[in-house]
């Protein structure tokens, strides 16, 4: 493809002219340039790979705007897409996909932050019945022992992937909006950090976002976490909600609507430990149930329908 030739050649102008970040100054979700246009040498028909193509304009655009626009097409990738630093933006959810192919690996890859990915499709590649194969719609995680700040997912849909629709390790001070994650292999969602002072920290998952059609996981499982909230999510055909770890503080599930929950508990917390939980304004379709947990500590529970709810435990409110 000669446009990917041109591409590698800019991206060499960029590097030996020495645009990088560092001489850009402060780096913030407010100082991204304009976008780039369409990504250099891509094809978008779902036919040609574009793994190549688009890998060269991600690392292009971090040297110039951080900003790449993805139009409306199909970019078919056989490999990991790395949009670390970026602000995507495409077409949106019914115009533009990501598109895997059937190999086991990550279709994007987010390090450290900050970055943002929005109205855009990521399709896995799933056959919709395979369980225990590898690969998660969108990887967030940094190097050892480095959080994860300031990722905004919004207006995103993930589907049929292989393993985890998202896997967000050691984050902070993030948010997911409106974000559609259904038909994976293993859980919508998996949050989590190391524990003590490595836990994952302040993420938000809110506006209408689904987790769902998760038959083999977890709507979402998180695990050594502090300041977590989910808010207005809808979560069906998953095994519901699951806490786990011995280090969870402040966290808010409010307003979560639940139906067709395999197993019937709402929220499994059982192998878990923490202080400050608030289960307010849930409800379960086709009467759920939380499982006692007497390792907590300052636990509320306010205005939730057909849910069977535990005593509050002995070190509760």
């Amino acid at each position: 493809n000669p446009l990917l030739v041109k591409s590698a050649a800019l991206m060499a102008i960029l590097i030996l002219t020495g645009c990088t970040l560092a001489q850009q100054g402060a780096f913030n979700l407010e100082s991204y340039g304009k976008p780039a246009s369409a990504p250099l040498g891509a094809y978008g028909d779902g036919v040609h790979d574009d793994t190549a193509a688009l890998n060269i304009s991600a690392a292009a655009a971090r040297l110039g705007s951080r900003s790449l626009e993805l139009p409306a097409g199909v970019f078919l990738v056989s490999d990991t897409i790395d949009l670390s630093g970026l602000r995507v933006t495409g077409a949106g959810v019914s115009s533009t996909r990501i598109q895997s192919t059937s190999g086991q690996f990550n279709v994007v890859y987010l390090g450290s932050g900050p970055a943002s990915i929005s109205h855009l499709e990521i399709n896995g590649g799933w056959d919709g019945a395979t369980a225990g194969q590898l690969g998660d719609g969108i990887f967030i995680g940094g190097a050892a022992n480095q959080f994860t700040y300031q990722i905004l997912l919004f207006d995103i849909a993930i589907r049929y992937v292989k393993r985890n629709g998202i896997e967000w390790q050691r984050g902070a001070y993030s948010q997911a909006t409106h974000v559609m994650v259904a038909a994976c292999g293993l859980h919508g969602l998996h949050l989590y950090g190391n524990g003590q002072e490595d836990l994952a920290t302040t993420i938000r998952v809110d506006g209408n976002s689904t987790l769902s059609s998760c038959p083999n996981g977890y709507g979402a499982l998180i695990s050594q976490a502090v300041n977590i909230t989910l808010d207005g999510v809808i979560i069906e055909e998953t095994h519901g909600i699951k806490l786990d770890g011995n280090d969870n503080r402040s966290i808010t599930i409010k307003d979560v609507y639940q139906e067709s929950t395999a197993g019937g508990k709402f929220l499994d917390w059982g192998t878990s430990s923490g202080i400050g939980l608030n289960l307010s304004g849930c409800y379960g379709a086709g009467s759920l149930s939380v499982p006692a947990n007497d390792s907590w500590c300052n636990v509320h529970y306010g205005g939730n329908s057909a849910i069977s709810l535990p005593p509050v435990p002995a070190g509760g409110r």
